[in-house]
């Protein structure tokens, strides 16, 4: 049986803040590493290589589902072409 259209949205929503916090994440490493780079500390930098790794396999796979949710989503709501864009699904989906 397929989710209603709010369980989707609420799926959707937490993929997309979820992604925000990966992104935020992200930043705080790519910043780290790059301290780890100035001060030549090689073994922090590998570290911060292997967790900036992690995050992105993470990213892809929170991608693959955000790409599912959204595109069920656009079906349900029966989108025109044009009009499969987050905005477009915003503009479309009814406030909860």
């Amino acid at each position: 049986m397929p989710e209603p259209l709010d369980e989707l949205l609420e799926s959707l929503c937490e993929v997309l803040e979820d992604d925000l916090d990966r992104q935020e994440d992200l930043l705080a490493l790519c910043k780290a590493q790059g301290r780890a780079a100035l001060e030549h500390d090689i073994e922090l930098m590998e570290a911060r290589t292997e967790a900036i790794n992690a995050l992105l396999s993470d990213t892809v796979r929170a991608e693959r589902r955000r790409v599912e949710l959204a595109g069920t989503v656009v079906e349900m709501l029966q989108l025109p072409a044009g009009e499969q864009t987050l905005s477009g699904l915003i503009a479309a989906a009814h406030d909860p």
